[in-house]
């Protein structure tokens, strides 16, 4: 087995699979709206954005 397949199958244990990353993403766009339209209905002068690693993409799962 040579290095690259190794990195390859660790790297899919500690990563999310798709159906994980569009429940996830999925949710964050229900809270954003939620949090950009209270936000505008209190009239704050604010922004809702993403950060950490789901932003980078850079997502690790938990461990269990």
């Amino acid at each position: 087995m040579n290095l690259q397949k190794v990195l390859k199958e660790q790297i899919n244990l500690i990563s999310p699979n798709e159906k994980e990353l569009a429940y996830l993403k999925n949710e964050t766009k229900k809270i954003t709206d939620m949090l950009e339209n209270e936000i505008s209905k209190q009239r704050i002068e604010a922004e809702v954005f993403l950060g950490g690693s789901f932003a980078k993409n850079t997502l690790l799962k938990k461990d269990n």
